[in-house]
């Protein structure tokens, strides 16, 4: 019944769906189920006897799934069914549905195949007897979104031939192995690596990339250890920095000797009373506390799993922050292991982790730089205005900085031109159109505006109609996709940017600090996956190219979030952090912006005209019709009635005392900070 439920989800109408989901949850709370207690279940429904606690809770759950199923499977369900690519019906039993709901017991089954052993992982076969087109779809769709890539290939006696001599060549390795033979070409095959990421979710994200992880401490930190055939990774967080400017020392944490600034780092600690993170004190400058958790417990646990292993790879953000982070490491660890390598991947799939340890590279000192002088530019600027701010206000919660200085002052500006007023004649002719008209010219007083309404009558006239082609705006960067967060979803910056993270950290984006649109070649082979699935001939590939190593926010799996949310219901994807409704809409917003970007343009009919009320005059334009179907079909136009020429009387008119400008919205301030900086 549950797999069932899982299986019919995606069918189902968007409140049907919600339900499936809490009966979903509701079953897999109770399983496993012991046989007895089922019998129970069974006989009570049968013969209706009541039964007490437990049992009649999951009774209870039995009886509501069965109802919903009986309710939803409609013979539209049953049709949206036989249209799936991926779901098949019995011949000849039209409401007997075939589930193959096979891929992880397929990747339990076929782990079996191979061993890892002294000299990495042994060569396994398997081999699949497809029977069913469609089953086998589902099980190639669905194992590319759980493993991140899957190839198949067509049996071949040669290739099985060729194949078999080698899992034979790794089965006389692990003989001789056994036998205590260490041979040779074996020899430190398999090579320990530390990987430091820069958060706890990173870290069990990346881990569950190659099976489940074996979990231990050092002290109070926790290892995540995984084998990638390559390498057996010890899989730490650094919890972002790990140092930072003292506050005790020079001015602001920067000495100056010989002519030359030196600034003073210390381990970063965090007070357990109030909270607050310093550097250089024995005590907490804000409560005073003298208890406190400190990052050096982080660096000596690191220091000893760097003895432990052959290589060091840091992997923290692809940024300027993360490089700095990676560069304090780097020093940290370089007296216990000298080989200490830098990780750069924008999105936390298997294939771009691979690939990054494939692609090793040096710590980039020159954005080491960039975000250290960054850091003191924010100290002198901000810890000097702020402690203005404290002697003017006597207020010492408030701030200011190298950002919020002249962001205050534009914000400021605006607020003082909001509070002019300008005259506005808002007004709504017969034929429903809305007009607004700045400054009109009344001839009378505004006072007895409401006495003429009746009185006048508005024209449409040079009207023209012509065809444009629209393209369709390019992927998210960050500021435009705070500003559509904030327009759209009334989300704040500060909470888009954290659901933003959990959505790379869990990898389900890219990543999300960059101001590039670029789109990488995996971009669009997902944007050309999804598409062409959905929407056939509608693919339209575009790179949107911009200087820099960054990409685009973009999605990492071609699956939009109502295939996404059947995934996790499924159990097919599961994540180390629980996936919320705003993750989903943030999700939603990010794939359906990058998908649109990778269709056809629109075509669209618009109408351009004036209208004259009473001498006053307004030039408008709108689209009144789609002429030919493109991204619109993702990210939908907005489509006015069209109009004809002619009079209208008012069917409502008013005389409107506005603010010259509205105050910026937290999206706009965002869009002007990168358009002014």
């Amino acid at each position: 019944m549950l797999a069932l439920l899982k299986n019919i989800r995606e069918f189902l109408e968007e409140g049907q769906q919600e339900k499936a989901s809490q009966i979903i949850n509701g079953l897999r709370r109770i399983l496993p189920v012991d046989r007895q207690t089922l019998e129970r279940v069974r006989e009570s429904i049968e013969t209706g006897v009541r039964l007490t606690g437990y049992e009649e809770y999951v009774k209870k759950l039995v009886l509501e799934a069965r109802a919903f199923l009986k309710m939803v499977i409609t013979p539209r369900v049953v049709d949206e069914i036989a249209k799936s690519k991926e779901v098949s019906l019995k011949k000849g039993m039209a409401t007997s549905i075939s589930w193959l709901q096979t891929p992880i017991v397929y990747v339990q089954a076929s782990g079996r195949a191979s061993r890892m052993f002294a000299g990495g992982i042994t060569h396994g076969a398997s081999f699949l007897l497809v029977d069913d087109e469609k089953a086998f779809y589902s099980l190639r769709r669905k194992l590319g979104f759980m493993l991140g890539e899957a190839s198949w290939a067509k049996f071949d006696v040669k290739a099985a031939e060729k194949w078999f001599r080698k899992i034979d060549e790794d089965r006389l390795l692990i003989k001789e192995n056994r036998e205590g033979r260490i041979v040779k070409r074996i020899k430190d095959f398999i090579r320990t690596a530390l990987l430091i990421v820069e958060s706890p979710t990173k870290a069990r994200t990346i881990s569950r990339f190659f099976g489940k992880p074996y979990k231990r401490k050092i002290g109070n930190i926790t290892v995540f250890e995984v084998s990638t055939g390559d390498f057996l990774l010890n899989i730490v967080a650094s919890m972002g920095h790990i140092y930072d400017l003292v506050v005790n020392e020079g001015f602001h944490g920067v000495k100056v000797e010989g002519g030359e600034f030196v600034p003073i780092f210390d381990f970063i600690r965090k007070c357990k009373n109030c909270g607050e993170q310093f550097a250089g004190l024995d005590f907490c400058p804000k409560c005073k506390g003298k208890e406190f958790h400190s990052k050096r417990e982080l660096v000596e646990a690191m220091r000893k799993l760097a003895l432990e292993v052959n290589s060091v790879f840091i992997a923290t953000d692809p940024d300027i922050e993360g490089e700095k982070i990676a560069y304090d490491i780097y020093c940290s660890l370089y007296p216990m292991n000298r080989k200490v390598e830098r990780l750069e991947f924008h999105e936390i799939t298997k294939k771009a982790f691979l690939q990054a340890i494939r692609n090793r590279r040096e710590i980039n000192l020159r954005m080491v730089e960039a975000q250290l002088v960054r850091r003191i530019e924010d100290r002198w600027i901000g810890f000097e205005l702020s402690q203005k701010l404290w002697r003017r206000f006597q207020n010492y919660k408030l701030s200011a900085g190298r950002v919020q200085t002249p962001v205050l002052g534009w914000i400021i500006e605006r607020v003082n031109e909001s509070r002019k007023k300008k005259k506005v004649l808002s007004a709504v002719l017969s034929n429903g159109l809305r007009v607004s008209i700045e400054n009109p010219a009344i001839p009378f007083p505004p006072e007895q505006f409401s006495g003429y309404v009746g009185k006048l009558r508005a024209k449409i006239m040079d009207l023209k109609t012509e065809e444009r082609t629209v393209n369709p705006p390019p992927p998210y960067t960050t500021d435009t996709l705070l500003r559509d967060a904030s327009v759209k979803l009334g989300f704040s910056a500060t909470k888009t940017m954290m659901l933003a993270q959990d959505l790379f950290e869990t990898g389900l984006c890219t990543y999300y600090r960059t101001d590039s649109t670029t789109v990488s070649t995996a971009g669009i082979s997902i944007a050309k996956e999804y598409i062409q699935d959905n929407y056939p001939s509608m693919f339209a590939p575009r790179r949107y190219l911009m200087e820099g190593a960054h990409e685009c926010i973009r999605p990492t799996r071609a699956l939009d979030v109502e295939q996404l949310k059947n995934m996790i219901s499924l159990g097919i994807l599961r994540f180390p952090k629980r996936l919320s409704s705003e993750h989903f809409q943030l999700y939603d917003l990010i794939f359906k912006r990058f998908i649109a970007s990778q269709m056809r343009e629109a075509k669209l009919l618009y109408q351009r005209f004036k209208v004259l009320i009473d001498g006053n005059q307004v030039l408008i334009e709108n689209p009144v019709s789609v002429a030919s179907e493109g991204f619109n079909l993702v990210s939908p136009i907005k489509i006015a009635n069209p109009v004809e020429e002619g009079e209208y009387p008012l069917k409502f008119a008013r005389l409107l005392y506005l603010p010259s400008a509205r105050p910026y919205t937290q999206g706009e301030i965002i869009a002007l900070m990168k358009e002014r900086v």
